[in-house]
């Protein structure tokens, strides 16, 4: 969406970050601290033993859930390059 509305001459220059602590302190700034820029979302967690759950199958030692998850869901995935 952010591609379609530069122009075509325009030179981009897209960055990904995996923790806050790969970003240099002025991205940091604009992107994570800045009050005049930032957003701010109250996140409010339901079921505590899902999300525990969840995080543990997305991101722990064990990789078949993450692997299944994958599987079940490629198709829906828009891929990004």
């Amino acid at each position: 969406k952010v591609l379609a509305k530069k122009p075509k001459s325009a030179a981009l220059h897209i960055t990904r970050f995996k923790g806050l602590g790969e970003m240099n302190p002025d991205t940091l700034w604009e992107t994570t601290l800045n009050p005049k820029t930032r957003s701010l979302l109250r996140v409010k967690v339901e079921d505590v033993k899902l999300a525990e759950d969840n995080f543990e199958g997305l991101l722990g030692k064990d990789t078949s859930e993450r692997y299944k998850l994958i599987q079940e869901n490629a198709h829906r995935l828009e891929v990004d390059l």
